[in-house]
């Protein structure tokens, strides 16, 4: 699988490589220098007489025939009038106009063909990647499955590996429990405080009310010995009166019987 993605990578790379150099072709395409010049061409025309009799007298005339190359010398002959063109001269543009339009669109479309391989091998390439990632997930999971339908044959490593992996799964759900739980303390020490709050505040109402009910009790148990020593002085005072009006009863009778006589 490796092998044929680095094949497919080589072949994108090469047909990259030769769309560039044909794109650099065509803006200097051989054919138009090979082709035969024309009869103007080779005929000194006015024009060219005095650039060449201007250029001669010049020092560095050597240099600029040197580097007078044909595609300068086509430049120089495109800037005559048209009445100098002949039939054969246009003709001679027009086929040679005409072999540069069929290369550039047969350049064109071979292009467009590369482009379209290079799009279609990475698209293979994407797709032999998915593949080789499905195909590793199932044969990790065909793994998993052989080692738990045959334990006796796991080596030592592999053991090491899934009590490893175990380990890891249980300790992660023992860190969520342990969160769980937290949280839930938490929320528990809150209602404790709480309760404890309210339960501190009724204990000092409580206390409060036992202070004022012990300062009643004593003034209820004052009132009730007052009580007590009210009755006795009423019941002495009625005694008192009793034997007064006995002593009153028996004076009055015993003046009576004087009075009579």
């Amino acid at each position: 699988m490796n092998f044929q993605l680095q094949s497919l990578m080589q072949q994108i790379s090469i047909n990259d490589k030769t769309c560039s150099e044909e794109n650099e072709g065509e803006s200097q395409h051989s054919s138009y220098f090979s082709s035969p010049l024309p009869t103007w061409s080779s005929t000194p025309l006015h024009n060219q007489q005095k650039a060449e009799q201007v250029s001669s007298d010049s020092p560095n005339s050597s240099m600029e025939k040197e580097q007078f190359t044909p595609k300068k010398r086509i430049l120089t002959q495109f800037k005559l009038a048209p009445e100098e063109f002949s039939l054969e001269d246009v003709q001679h543009m027009q086929k040679l106009i005409k072999e540069l339009h069929a290369e550039n669109v047969q350049k064109t479309m071979s292009c467009i063909k590369l482009e379209q391989t290079c799009h279609s091998l990475k698209d293979e390439i994407a797709y032999l990647k998915q593949k080789d990632h499905k195909q590793n997930l199932e044969d990790s999971e065909i793994y998993r499955m052989e080692i738990s339908k045959s334990p006796a044959t796991v080596s030592k490593e592999e053991k090491l590996v899934m009590e490893l992996n175990d380990c890891k799964l249980r300790c992660d759900a023992i860190q969520r429990e342990e969160f769980r739980l937290r949280e839930l303390v938490a929320v528990y020490e809150e209602r404790f405080e709480y309760f404890l709050k309210i339960v501190t505040n009724t204990t000092t109402i409580f206390a409060e009310n036992k202070r004022i009910l012990d300062a009643t009790m004593m003034k209820i148990q004052v009132l009730e010995s007052e009580i007590a020593t009210w009755k006795e002085r009423e019941n002495n005072e009625s005694e008192k009166k009793k034997m007064l009006h006995s002593l009153v009863e028996e004076m009055f009778c015993a003046s009576s019987p004087n009075s009579l006589r």
